[in-house]
């Protein structure tokens, strides 16, 4: 039985790995996009979005 999953031709691991690692991709672009834009998002249950007020506290803070 377990001889069965290597008997996959490379189409078939191609269509089970890819997908997984570009699953793998987004999510760490996603985790790290605030890093990447150097923008500060706001996020809520029902919103996601840029917040200027967080940035313009944030400057003022560090006055």
């Amino acid at each position: 039985m377990g001889d069965v999953m290597y008997e996959l031709s490379t189409a078939a691991w191609v269509e089970i790995i890819a997908p997984i690692i570009i699953g793998l991709l987004i999510m760490l672009l996603y985790g790290y996009w605030d890093k990447i834009t150097h923008k500060r998002y706001y996020i809520d249950d029902d919103i996601l979005a840029y917040d200027e007020e967080i940035v313009k506290e944030e400057k003022e803070g560090e006055k």
